[in-house]
C-alpha cells in the first residue's frame, strides 16, 4: 500500500525542483508549486535598472556589460564562487579583471571603483550569511555585436548565473537599457553610494544632474571612442 505524505521535506523539495527545472527547460509543459521555489532559494536577486545597469556597444567592437546587483542571502552558509552574464547572442561574455584595489577600468569612459565592484569578491569566494547583503556591479565584455533590434527605448533580456560551492545554480532575468556608439552616458569612475535604486529606462533630464543624482554628466564614453578612433583627443579624470 503506498505511503502518502502530506507535505515534502526541504530536502524533498529541492530535488523535486531540479528535476521539475531540468524538464521544464527540456520543453515539457508543467507548473513549478511556488513554495518549492520560496522554501529552497538560498539567494534573493535584484538587478538594477538605468542608468546602474547598462550594456554598450563600443566603436571598436567591444561590448561592455554593466550590472548592478543586489544580493540577499535567505539561508546560512552560502558561498558563491563565479557568476556568468548571459546575453540572447554571445555565449562567451568574459569576466572583467583588475589588480587588487585598483579601479576597473573597462574602456574610455568605463571607469568603475573598486570597492563597489563583486567580481574580485567572487572570485575570493564571496561567503554570505543568513540576512547579509551583497551590493555592487558585475563588469564583463563580450565581442560579439548586440543585435540591431536592440537599442534606445528597446532593452534587451539578460541573465545573470551565480554558482555556488555546490555548484548550484542561482538565475535571475532581467531587462536592461542598451547604448550604442554616441548614445552612452559618461561613466567616471562611480563612487560608492550605499543605494540600490532601480529607475525607470528614460531619458536623463536636467532635474537629474542635481546634487546627489547618480546620472553621470559629460560626454559619453561611447562618444569618446569614436573620438579616439577618428584621432581625436580624448582626457579621462584622474581616478
Amino acid at each position: 500500500m503506498p505511503i502518502l505524505k502530506p507535505r515534502l521535506t526541504p530536502r524533498e523539495q529541492g530535488k523535486y525542483l531540479r528535476v521539475a527545472e531540468e524538464l521544464l527547460e527540456g520543453g515539457l509543459a508543467l507548473e513549478i508549486p511556488d513554495e518549492w521555489r520560496d522554501s529552497t532559494r538560498a539567494l534573493r536577486i535584484e538587478i538594477g535598472g538605468a542608468p546602474a545597469s547598462s550594456i554598450c556597444q563600443l566603436a571598436g567592437g567591444i561590448v561592455v556589460y554593466v550590472v548592478r546587483m543586489k544580493l540577499v542571502a535567505e539561508r546560512g552558509g552560502v558561498i558563491l564562487e563565479d557568476f556568468q552574464i548571459k546575453p540572447a547572442w554571445d555565449p562567451d561574455v568574459f569576466a572583467s579583471v583588475s589588480q587588487e584595489g585598483t579601479n576597473y577600468r573597462l574602456a574610455p569612459g568605463h571607469h568603475y571603483d573598486w570597492s563597489e565592484v563583486l567580481n574580485h569578491r567572487i572570485e575570493k569566494r564571496l561567503r554570505l550569511r543568513r540576512g547579509d547583503l551583497a551590493d555592487g556591479w558585475l563588469l564583463a565584455t563580450g565581442t560579439k555585436p548586440i543585435p540591431p533590434e536592440y537599442g534606445p527605448g528597446r532593452p534587451a533580456m539578460l541573465e545573470v548565473a551565480f554558482s555556488d560551492q555546490f555548484s548550484e545554480q542561482h538565475k535571475v532575468m532581467g531587462e536592461i537599457v542598451v547604448e550604442r556608439s554616441a548614445k552612452t552616458l559618461k561613466s567616471a569612475v562611480r563612487r560608492k553610494s550605499g543605494l540600490f535604486d532601480p529607475v525607470e529606462l528614460t531619458a536623463p533630464t536636467e532635474g537629474d544632474k542635481s546634487e546627489g543624482s547618480q546620472l553621470p554628466t559629460g560626454r559619453s564614453p561611447c562618444e569618446s571612442f569614436d573620438r579616439l578612433k577618428r584621432g581625436g583627443k580624448w582626457t579621462s579624470e584622474r581616478c
